[in-house]
């Protein structure tokens, strides 16, 4: 019997990336380091930042959330503190967003039970919720 594999084409080449947590600085760690690296690199695709306080970052539109982009993306970066990365994996999931990329810190490395618990939560819940 074959086994099925994801398509993983719209994580490792998407069209489009939201970038959830960028800055309004114009350097800065997170999501803005995604963001320059992408525009550095001639991404061809839509690159849409997400922060609640801005209208514009670099040069960009910027969208208060996931749900307020003109179109779902195929893949979000998600780069904010490990208390926000919950309510941000909900939203991908009421969104239909599969394709997910964390960088956050908060989590099991602080070395508290407490965070160790929200990392296994929240990694659990992700798996439901969006199965491969």
């Amino acid at each position: 019997m074959q086994q099925l594999r994801p398509d993983l084409t719209r994580f490792f080449s998407p069209k489009s990336i939201a970038i959830v947590g960028v800055s309004k600085r114009a350097f800065g760690l997170g999501g803005m380091s995604y963001l320059n690296y992408l525009l550095d690199s001639g991404f061809p695709g839509r690159l849409y930042p997400i922060n609640p306080q801005a209208k514009k970052i670099l040069f960009l539109q910027s969208y208060p959330n996931l749900t307020s982009l003109p179109e779902m993306p195929e893949l979000a970066i998600v780069c904010v503190p490990a208390a926000h990365v919950p309510s941000v994996l909900e939203e991908c999931a009421q969104n239909g967003l599969k394709h997910i990329h964390i960088l956050s810190a908060g989590f099991r490395e602080t070395g508290t039970e407490e965070q160790k618990e929200m990392e296994e939560q929240y990694s659990l819940t992700l798996q439901e919720l969006t199965p491969l």
